[in-house]
């Protein structure tokens, strides 16, 4: 009978230990349940809060022209939210054209809308990159697009050619975001043609981006023309890009 009771109390001890460790289980496994919940909420949270936010930058979307007219750090975030495709179409009618004038002033104004001290250069790279890309899109001879574009932005920030044109206001433009966003386009193999221009006038710019043993590229003279038939204009002299 003693042994009978004994056997008893070692299976009622085992039982409930087993029921404790059943126990401890579920409550793990319920913990888990609940983190796994939250994390769904959270990441759901912030879901709904980006597309909230996109859809919040998509309505305050500004014109080209209004965004020109007054750049600004969340213009520009409006127009980085939409995305490269709606962008194109947004700026092809400009960028297609023989007169570059109009893609220097988006260009130039995102500069300005970058240079206000917000984070928004990465914005800025991601728009002038759709400017480049559709402008490059339609070559022309013998000035490529992208050099009459690259003519603008020059003829504006060095002050030895700085022409009449004033497209923007010129001492909102910070040169070192200006080169930053040129060392990302270099970076991404967007101003291949106007890389002797960008020699000669942001020499930082092809030494942040070139190859540790690269070659330096021949001499090359470019009409610095803006491929218009503008004869009020002054005549501009050939000058000598990239290389001495």
């Amino acid at each position: 009978e003693e042994e009978e009771e004994e056997e008893a109390v070692d299976d009622s001890t085992s039982d409930g230990e087993m029921n404790s460790d059943d126990s401890e289980d579920d409550d793990e496994e319920d913990e888990e349940d609940e983190d796994e919940e939250l994390e769904r909420s959270i990441d759901s949270a912030k879901e709904n809060d980006g597309l909230a936010r996109s859809l919040q930058l998509q309505q305050s979307l500004p014109s080209i022209s209004a965004f020109c007219a007054a750049p600004t750090a969340n213009g520009l975030r409006a127009l980085a939210a939409v995305g490269s495709e709606r962008l194109k179409k947004m700026i092809e009618p400009f960028a297609s054209s023989r007169d570059q004038t109009e893609s220097a002033r988006l260009f130039l104004s995102v500069i300005i809308a970058a240079s206000g001290g917000e984070k928004v250069e990465k914005e800025a790279v991601d728009v002038i990159d759709t400017l480049v890309v559709s402008v490059s899109s339609h070559p022309r001879k013998p000035i490529p697009t992208i050099v009459q574009l690259m003519n603008h932005v020059v003829a504006h920030v060095d002050v030895n050619i700085r022409r009449e044109e004033n497209l923007v206001d010129l001492s909102s433009i910070g040169r070192p975001t200006l080169e930053r966003v040129l060392q990302e386009l270099q970076q991404r193999g967007r101003l291949v043609e106007a890389r002797g221009m960008l020699g000669h006038y942001f020499p930082s710019v092809n030494a942040a981006t070139a190859a540790p043993t690269a070659v330096a590229p021949p001499r090359q003279t470019f009409s610095f023309s803006f491929g218009t038939n503008n004869t009020a204009s002054p005549v501009i002299p050939k000058f000598n890009f990239g290389g001495k």
